[in-house]
């Protein structure tokens, strides 16, 4: 039997542009990409070019649920200092969008988010206290706090809580003020804080604010499993860097809400 004849280049590049391509020319639902560095991830629901909408809530190192980690040295999961997602958002809202990467950079932030800026960018406080330094560059979230959520029935997923940057492994909250978290290659960034729940949350969700705060220093509540911090040094962030962690001088001061 005759091989059919294979279709001329020009065919066979539109045909695999249009396979790839979504809606406006952005990333079609379903699409296995090669994240550069780390694993194959499925694109679920994704409308936006760039961006991803709907992360699945748990990603392991590897891609895959086993219990030791393949990209760091074979460590044990649970010991696995890494980053679970990022997220960004260029708007002032409570939730963001998950993305394949962000960039931090050195004393301003999040490139292309909301509190980008060395002063604060927070929109009460930017009213009250304009020249106050920024010490709410980055925000950071324990994906424990995410699937503690999901096993009471919050329908959470990354980003909902206003978080840049969902970590696994580590209890950011246990960690005294000054801490530094070395992320990846390159970037740098310094906890400042706890972060106050929001009104906003029980917007998102009913009765997720309570579920998500608990008690500090002076009775204040806190986002538990949520801290602050501002960028020490520039560098790109993605799903699977490793996180390791370094401890300030002591005394050690317990984080407080900033």
């Amino acid at each position: 039997m005759d091989e059919q004849a294979a279709p001329p280049a020009g065919q066979r590049k539109k045909h695999t542009r249009a396979r790839q391509a979504g809606p406006n020319g952005g990333l079609r639902a379903g699409r296995r990409l090669e994240l550069s560095g780390y694993a194959m991830i499925v694109l679920s629901q994704s409308r936006t070019k760039g961006l991803v909408r709907d992360l699945p809530r748990l990603v392991t190192c590897g891609g895959c649920p086993t219990s030791r980690c393949a990209l760091h040295g074979g460590a044990r999961m649970q010991d696995c200092k890494r980053v679970v997602a990022v997220c960004l958002s260029p708007k002032h809202r409570l939730s963001k969008t998950p993305a394949l990467e962000i960039r931090a950079v050195a004393g301003l932030g999040i490139e292309g988010d909301a509190h980008y800026g060395t002063t604060t960018q927070h929109r009460y406080d930017k009213r009250k206290a304009p020249d106050r330094p920024n010490l709410r560059q980055v925000h950071l979230v324990e994906s424990a706090l995410l699937d503690d959520l999901g096993s009471r029935g919050f329908d959470v997923r990354f980003g909902d809580l206003g978080e840049n940057i969902v970590t696994a492994g580590m209890s950011l909250t246990a960690l005294p003020e000054g801490t530094i978290l070395r992320i990846g290659a390159e970037a740098r960034l310094q906890l400042t804080g706890l972060r106050e729940p929001c009104v906003l949350l029980d917007r998102l969700r009913p009765g997720l604010r309570p579920a998500v705060g608990q008690k500090g220093q002076g009775d204040k509540p806190f986002l538990r499993g949520g801290v602050m911090s501002r960028v020490l040094a520039t560098g790109f962030i993605r799903p699977h860097d490793e996180v390791t962690i370094e401890m300030p001088a002591p005394p050690h001061r317990p984080l407080g809400n900033v």
